[in-house]
């Protein structure tokens, strides 16, 4: 039976021998291709406590500041960051190959071209605004868990909802910079394709789904997430 806590049943990660699993190809997706992250089961194996890990109390097992962050902040904080770094590369490889490519019956450059220039002008500030926006709240949370204290449920609520946004904002400016790479982004082997698919693949997990947006604005208005755990 599972372990009931005020949250609801006790979340715990274990370390196991890859020998006590059974690896499950499963992961046959159109984004995030090379994490590899494929099911995996077992059944009637051991695991001594000391190889347990309970998800929502990391400062039950390590005393220093990184792990009396919020605890799933902490997770969502490393994903929104993956998904700037993949729009970061979507937009460094279009506009390396600006003044080479022209579209179809046209002898200007995609950087002569006013489209392209507003659009991509448009990608980069929005893509540092949000970049700022999760540097800004995480810091936060950080010096008030290295100065001690707890992180308050604004201070947490807005992190939250910089990381929502970053990621919302990350796939906007991958898709923007795979449309203007034209006919040549289609192809499998194009960067631009791949940073498109990876970085709306981010977009569908839960710590950043639409929902979240509700649950921050939830806490900034004084009222519960409504979650057990934000």
């Amino acid at each position: 039976m599972p372990r009931m806590t005020a949250g609801g049943p006790e979340i715990v990660h274990v370390c196991m021998p890859v020998a006590d699993l059974e690896v499950h190809d499963t992961w046959r997706v159109s984004g995030l291709c090379g994490t590899g992250s494929k099911d995996f089961s077992t059944a009637d194996a051991f695991v001594p406590e000391r190889r347990v890990f309970r998800l929502l109390d990391p400062g039950g097992h390590r005393p220093e500041p990184l792990y009396r962050m919020p605890p799933l902040g902490l997770f969502v904080y490393q994903l929104a960051s993956v998904g700037l770094g993949i729009a970061r590369a979507a937009l460094d490889e279009v506009e390396a190959l600006a003044e080479s490519r022209a579209p179809s019956l046209y002898q200007e450059p995609m950087a002569a071209r006013a489209a392209a220039q507003v659009d991509l002008a448009r990608a980069e500030a929005r893509l540092g605004a949000a970049r700022a926006f999760l540097r800004a709240t995480v810091d936060d949370v950080w010096q008030a868990v290295r100065g001690g204290r707890e992180p308050t449920s604004r201070e947490i609520a807005l992190a939250r909802a910089a990381c929502t946004q970053a990621v919302e904002t990350a796939a906007a400016a991958t898709r923007t910079a795979n449309t203007l790479g034209g006919g040549g982004a289609l192809y499998s082997e194009s960067g631009l394709q791949r940073h498109m698919r990876d970085a709306e693949a981010i977009t569908h997990h839960f710590t950043v789904a639409p929902f979240t947006w509700e649950q921050a604005g939830r806490v900034l208005l004084g009222r519960d997430p409504g979650v057990p755990a934000f």
